[in-house]
């Protein structure tokens, strides 16, 4: 399908990340019903453990087939450990964007090599996280409020594709015209008959 795309081939390139995600959802289902993650001393334990397995044996990991290169896999993987090591250890991070700004800097123009390729990923994701809570104290989400975001995710690429193949004429901006209703009106179904019956379940 949509061969005479420019980006020919692919319904929805938005989902080369759900293999590896699964792969990590799924470890850490593995980790929560063995009991290893009652307290938080075996957390950590458990996911530096898990980090070290990436970082060396990574990228033979490829349960689900993501089309990836075996090399980046190793640091998908770490992203996510990462993530779930600085919610481990959320009481004693201190929230600062000057901090995670300035170890991001030097993260940057430190060498490049295995080791401080993955300092620079831990970097990252302190940022993000502090910029996160950054933004969370400004646009507080209320009780109620409607999150469009994985809908508008998930939707934009295949919504692109398809009005690309059915108006090959049109400019990208033309087409941007035309995604951003059909995609909004997506997500919002979505919301509303999807996720937010799912959130409900919790």
């Amino acid at each position: 399908v949509f061969e005479g795309n420019p980006f020919k081939s692919v319904v929805n390139g938005s989902l080369w990340t759900i293999p590896i995600e699964v792969s990590c959802y799924i470890g850490v289902l593995m980790l929560g019903i063995s009991g290893l993650l009652k307290s938080k001393r075996r957390s950590m334990a458990c996911l530096v453990a898990a980090l070290l397995w990436v970082v060396l044996w990574g990228q033979n990991i490829n349960i689900f087939g993501a089309t990836v290169q075996s090399a980046a896999l190793p640091t998908y993987y770490a992203a996510f450990i990462f993530g779930a090591i600085f919610f481990q250890l959320k009481e004693w991070l201190s929230p600062s964007m000057l901090l995670s700004g300035c170890l991001l800097v030097v993260a940057w123009f430190i060498p490049s090599n295995n080791f401080t390729h993955f300092l620079g990923i831990a970097a990252l994701g302190y940022f993000v996280v502090n910029l996160a809570q950054w933004m969370g104290h400004r646009w507080s989400e209320k009780r109620g409020s409607i999150d469009l975001s994985y809908g508008i995710y998930l939707y934009a690429f295949p919504i692109q594709q398809s009005l690309s193949d059915s108006f090959p004429q049109d400019t990208g901006w033309m087409l941007l015209a035309k995604t951003i209703p059909l995609c909004l009106i997506c997500a919002l179904f979505s919301w509303f008959v999807v996720e937010r019956p799912a959130l409900k379940l919790k």
